[in-house]
């Protein structure tokens, strides 16, 4: 049993590895789509919990950068994501969970 926790310890240290890889890609393409002040105020204290699903998971900080990016940025945050690689397209869905910024974009 303990064999399988560590190893489930091993396999969560390399997803959060990716998902840290995968942000660091997004956020270089989000600082080259809005403008710096914007990228500073609201992306830069944001990281990727997950994608799964194509759904993806963004820590935010608070309630007040979930509805600014809902309102200003999904465009721009949606075609980062895309060109990282990863399927996130179809119609916006954006909800705060625990904290986080939930992209859901179920066809």
């Amino acid at each position: 049993m303990e064999q399988e926790e560590v190893s489930g310890c091993a396999d969560d240290g390399k997803r959060d590895e990716e998902m840290a890889e995968t942000w660091s890609s997004v956020r270089d393409r989000l600082s080259e789509l809005v403008s710096e002040d914007a990228f500073e105020r609201w992306f830069k204290a944001c990281r990727l919990v997950e994608i799964e699903n194509r759904i993806a998971k963004i820590g935010i900080p608070n309630e007040i950068h979930q509805v600014w990016i809902e309102s200003n940025y999904m465009t721009e945050l949606q075609a980062a994501l895309n060109e990282s690689g990863h399927d996130i397209d179809g119609g916006d869905h954006v909800n705060v969970i625990g904290g986080t910024l939930l992209s859901d974009s179920r066809k």
